[in-house]
């Protein structure tokens, strides 16, 4: 066995309950990192990433990432574009930040960040 965690909690819910209330619980976790993970994208519940507080049926099986990995975004977006048409953008991507979305991060990556820059 082990002493290695990845910051990634497997576990199945026995009743029925809110999201928030299950992982107050089993992960003995506090509201405010509650909303930052599911702010991030970090928490799922059979597979599908949760984006709000909700009934998590009784037997689902819930993925945490506890731990997720972030990445530096407070770049100035629009002066890191090369190239813009109708169809494309093309843009001088910081590195180490991800492209797109990740398993535990949907905010801090280039597509996300742009996306938000544009509104």
């Amino acid at each position: 066995m082990s002493d290695f965690d990845d910051g990634v909690k497997h576990f199945t819910n026995n009743e029925t309950h809110l999201l928030s209330e299950i992982l107050y619980d089993v992960l003995n976790m506090n509201s405010k990192q509650f909303e930052f993970l599911l702010k991030l994208g970090a928490i799922y519940a059979n597979n599908n990433r949760q984006t709000k507080d909700g009934w998590i049926l009784a037997e689902s099986l819930l993925r945490i990432h506890s731990t997720p990995k972030r990445y530096k975004t407070d770049y100035n977006w629009n002066s890191l574009v090369v190239f813009e048409n109708d169809f494309c953008l093309v843009l001088n991507k910081p590195s180490g930040l991800p492209s797109h979305p990740t398993v535990d991060n949907t905010l801090e990556n280039a597509l996300s960040q742009m996306s938000l820059t544009r509104k």
